[in-house]
């Protein structure tokens, strides 16, 4: 079974540019919800975008995307990791 991207089964992906493009729109002072109204994403998947752009830049606490890609792609990693002493 193929998925198409943005079907019920596989989220869209959205160009890289865009979501820039979207961070500097609410940076520059748009609220989230006049930037959905211009743009192909949900207000939720821009408020997600927002919510990651603060984190990986040290303004809200959680774990940064580079770091969550990283656990991510080693999943069987993690369990060789010893406890701290």
């Amino acid at each position: 079974m193929l998925l198409k991207i943005g079907s019920a089964d596989m989220p869209r992906q959205y160009a890289p540019k865009l979501r820039c493009r979207v961070i500097d729109l609410i940076e520059g002072g748009r609220s989230v919800s006049e930037v959905a109204a211009m743009v192909e994403p949900t207000e939720q998947t821009i408020c997600n975008w927002w919510n990651c752009h603060l984190v990986d830049t040290g303004r809200k606490t959680g774990t940064p995307t580079i770091e969550n890609w990283d656990l991510a792609q080693k999943p069987g990693d993690l369990l060789a990791i010893e406890p701290l002493q």
